[in-house]
């Protein structure tokens, strides 16, 4: 850590002297939140000054995303808390403030133990975010949730500190540690319940920049032997189609919108995945395109998702402060009373499916690109695994479509559905401005995208041992010209659309639209987000398994009818929740241990510590021989 503290120096003063001033002045709640603030967003920009642009390194990939959004937050958070927690102000700046600095520190640690503190650090400050709104029980049980996730992990971590010296074991426990924080399947249960529960800005941190950290601690500590590159590439390979496939399916009839979000990001940790794991394969036969190619990708969807989920988790924080709900079915009508909201979600989304023009578009041209050049490798196992990238690749794209469609035209299309909606108003300047400048720097990174990739991932790729200068030069010759023309047509659609804009209040002429045959349609005869994805849902049914509740109409003049649908997570459903029963009924058992006797409590102490010492012991006489 030493070799960055001038760089970073600034960023980790200003961080955690925001925090500690924070909660001294807590009871003058608007002091504590303009010194965490201005602290945040100082820290945030002295970082960003550090980074040397010229020289980007591996680790660069994962804290500029830190730095940014919790820039982007710290901008965001102020108008969000007002009406949603802004008498604890003091408090949720303090945590927010340690969360980014000890997600920092993390991408700076250069020892293990250090890392791994800062590791647990950073876990328990985003807890006390996740359960901000501690008085509803949902937030709590999120809370507690993604407590137990964390420090799951950390048993893990620990177990690959004290036994991962053979290169497979150490690779799987940090998988699974690390897993569990990148939120890939089955170690995914926390995540749709805590972005839900906790605040916007701290969900944009999260989403966009936390999770993906386990792809920075699983490449910087547990990659370590070439001959092992076949076996990390099949996992992150098929770990990433589980989770793009199985994660954007389940987004797809969630109501809540954050929860909708939440899966997404497991999708796009699993287009990352693919990226990755081709990268490998790559490099295990020797075919340098490939690797660059899936590598290549994989960080820059890592640096697209960051901008455009965190976009899109302060668009729902907008839309939260506005209407006070998340549930798409009874919003609607939002583009007429939030136009710059719902300018820049409808942006964002189109970015994250991956649509050209948008940079989600060029991350994802590079994974498609490794996978059709792995076809022509002659193996029947990798043209297998390469032609379910693409079917599955191409597929979640679909799917990804489809439910930010949902999310789009649910929120912000049709008519109101209820009383809020219909009242609410734009948000503050500010809290646009934050979403503006991540959408901004996501257009930017259209362009700057091959320049970038053909200078730092050669460097990259060398912590790797894979080396392949020209091969990167000519295919970044050809993603530059994809990155050219995708340019041209952003700027060419953002001129169109204010000119648009600008001169659409001239010679409009009002008049009724059809509307079907009724005397007097109201919002009740819209379709709602469900209905929109009822038919995708039903064609995956035996997969979502979802539980209707259906009344039918009686008679020939019905009163009444309704439809509910719910998919709970299947994960949860089919694994955690039957597990966590055995445990319950295993711990039940073992109930006659609490005898009451202090005796016996403390020989239990006696004989655990002996133990945790005499393994201690032999670990140390091992790494001595």
């Amino acid at each position: 850590m030493n070799n960055y503290i001038w760089n970073y120096g600034g960023a980790v003063i200003l961080m955690a002297a925001g925090a500690v001033l924070a909660l001294c002045f807590r009871k003058n709640h608007q002091f504590a939140g303009r010194v965490g603030c201005g602290c945040l967003l100082a820290g945030a920009v002295s970082g960003l000054l550090g980074v040397d642009w010229a020289f980007l390194q591996y680790g660069d990939f994962f804290r500029i995303p830190v730095l940014l959004l919790a820039g982007a937050g710290a901008l965001h958070a102020p108008g969000y808390l007002k009406g949603h927690g802004e008498e604890r102000a003091g408090v949720y700046w303090f945590f927010n403030n340690l969360t980014a600095l000890f997600m920092l520190l993390v991408t700076l640690a250069e020892n293990f133990i250090v890392f791994l503190l800062c590791w647990e650090m950073m876990g328990m400050m985003s807890f006390a975010l996740v359960a901000f709104d501690w008085k509803k029980n949902p937030s709590v049980q999120a809370a507690w949730s993604y407590l137990a996730a964390c420090h799951a992990g950390a048993a893990f971590l620990i177990l690959f500190y004290l036994f991962g010296t053979e290169p497979t074991v150490a690779f799987v426990l940090a998988l699974c540690g690390f897993g569990l924080k990148l939120g890939v399947l089955p170690f995914h249960v926390w995540l749709p319940d805590a972005h839900p529960a906790a605040p916007a800005p701290v969900s944009a941190l999260m989403s966009g920049a936390m999770i993906e950290l386990g792809f920075y601690g699983i490449f910087l500590w547990a990659v370590s032997s070439a001959k092992h590159f076949a076996l990390y590439g099949w996992c992150f390979l098929i770990l990433g189609i589980l989770g793009a496939f199985l994660g954007i399916l389940f987004a797809l009839p969630q109501n809540n919108l954050k929860r909708l979000l939440a899966y997404s990001s497991i999708e796009n940790i699993g287009i990352m995945s693919m990226g990755f794991g081709l990268g490998f394969l790559g490099a295990a036969h020797h075919n340098n395109i490939v690797a660059f190619c899936g590598f290549s990708g994989g960080f820059l969807h890592l640096l697209n998702h960051a901008l455009l989920k965190g976009g899109l988790f302060l668009g729902a924080g907008n839309i939260l402060k506005a209407t006070h709900t998340l549930d798409l079915d009874i919003m609607g009508g939002l583009f007429k009373r939030m136009p710059v909201t719902g300018m820049l979600f409808t942006l964002n989304s189109a970015g994250i499916c991956g649509l050209p023009p948008f940079n989600g578009f060029l991350s994802e041209f590079l994974i498609y690109f490794a996978a059709v050049s792995i076809l022509a490798c002659g193996n029947t196992l990798l043209f297998a695994a390469a032609l379910a990238v693409l079917i599955l690749l191409a597929l979640t794209g679909g799917l990804a479509a489809a439910a930010f469609a949902k999310a789009v035209g649910g929120a912000f299309l049709g008519e109101p559905r209820f009383a809020h909606a219909a009242e609410a108003q734009e948000v503050p300047k500010m809290m646009n401005g934050a979403i503006v400048a991540l959408f901004t720097l996501s257009v930017l990174l259209i362009g700057l995208a091959p320049q970038i990739l053909e200078f730092v991932m050669p460097e990259v790729l060398l912590r790797f041992g894979i080396s392949a200068a020209q091969e990167a030069h000519v295919l970044y010759a050809v993603l530059a010209k994809v990155s050219y023309f995708s340019l041209l047509f952003v700027l060419f659609t953002a001129a169109l659309l204010w000119f648009r804009f600008r001169f659409s209040g001239k010679n409009v002429r009002t008049a009724g639209t059809w509307d079907c045959g009724f005397a007097a349609p109201t919002a009740r005869m819209e379709y709602t987000g469900t209905a929109f994805t009822q038919p995708l849902t039903d064609l995956f049914g035996f997969l979502l398994r979802p539980l209707k509740k259906i009344t039918f109409p009686q008679g020939l003049f019905p009163e009444r009818a309704s439809f509910e649908t719910e998919v709970p997570d299947g994960g949860e459903r089919f694994l955690w929740r039957p597990l966590f029963g055995g445990f319950a009924k295993i711990a039940e058992k073992l109930h006659f241990l609490q005898s009451g006797y202090l005796h016996f409590y403390l020989l239990v102490v006696v004989v655990t510590l002996l133990i945790m010492l005499a393994v201690g012991l032999s670990v140390s006489v091992e790494v001595v021989k």
